[in-house]
């Protein structure tokens, strides 16, 4: 019997898929170079003590400590967000008022009190993956154009003992691309023009 050979094309397909990447910063300084054109809110927690609650609550910049159905425990105390107030662990959420490309803030975790049975280790959450938040520091987050805007974080604590305190919270809106806005308008024209 003989063999008979057919010959095979082999066809590639390549699917671009988009990585995210978005810019980590713990220096304020390399920051602020970075959204310097950018139109910034500012969150100070400027309100008397009080605990978030009830949910939804929406802080004076339009920041809002969502209801999400866990245990948790955020308040404001002397001019700072202060979360992880549930034992023995919490997670918290926090959306913006519209989607933003970039947020930023102070945060420090403080010492346990002396013979307490651990610290609480602390995590930022969001698109932009899992970031560990222990000690005092800075944290800026950038999204670059192939990332999507972010729309909220959540911050979870677990352990025994301890406070995840966050300050100066700032905040970008997105800006639409001036192709998209440049085709908005191409389009509003077209359609009035057709009315006429």
């Amino acid at each position: 019997m003989k063999l008979k050979w057919f010959p095979l094309t082999l066809i590639a397909v390549t699917v671009a898929i988009p990585a995210q990447a978005y810019h980590l910063f713990d220096n304020q300084e390399d920051w602020e170079a970075h959204i310097q054109n950018r139109p910034i809110v500012t969150e100070n927690f400027n309100i008397p003590n009080q605990l978030l609650a009830p949910r939804p609550f929406a802080l004076p910049s339009g920041l809002t400590a969502e209801d999400i159905d866990a245990i948790g425990g955020a308040a404001v105390i002397n001019g700072q967000l202060r979360t992880g107030l549930a034992f023995p662990t919490s997670l918290e959420e926090f959306a913006f008022p519209e989607p933003v490309e970039a947020f930023a803030f102070n945060f420090t975790t403080p010492e346990p009190l002396p013979g307490s049975q651990g610290a609480k280790e602390f995590a930022l959450l969001g698109d932009f993956g899992e970031i560990p938040l222990n000690g005092t520091g800075f944290l800026g987050i950038l999204a670059t154009d192939n990332d999507p805007p972010i729309e909220s974080f959540q911050t979870f604590g677990s352990g025994t003992i301890g406070s995840l305190d966050i300050d100066d919270l700032e905040f970008s809106t997105t800006i639409p691309e001036p192709s998209f806005m440049i085709a908005t308008l191409l389009v509003s024209k077209i359609i009035l023009l057709k009315r006429r």
